[in-house]
């Protein structure tokens, strides 16, 4: 997930934004810590979250691609596995190179 995704971030997860009507996914206003991976301009961004992988105040690390056709800089998970731990990040650096 880590060589195949276009960012990498630690994030924090600081509201939510939104909730889906089906209730299996969370949409959360985040702040960007850290661009491991990719480049990005502004640091305030939405991330969608399968419901109970993360929960405001959380830090994380998370693989993303962005939502084309958004007005906000939305974001989503590459792919099942794209939520880390914090305590993943010196193993996710060496990956990245």
């Amino acid at each position: 997930v880590v060589t195949q995704s276009d960012y990498i971030l630690r994030v924090r997860v600081d509201s939510i934004h939104m909730e889906s009507t089906a209730g299996d996914r969370i949409t959360y206003a985040c702040t960007v810590t850290e661009v491991l991976k990719g480049s990005l301009p502004d640091m305030d961004l939405c991330i969608i979250f399968p419901m109970g992988a993360s929960e405001p105040g959380d830090e994380r690390i998370v693989a993303v691609s962005e939502l084309e056709g958004t007005a906000l800089r939305y974001f989503m998970l590459s792919g099942r596995h794209s939520v880390f731990d914090t305590s993943e990040y010196e193993t996710i650096k060496e990956i990245i190179g």
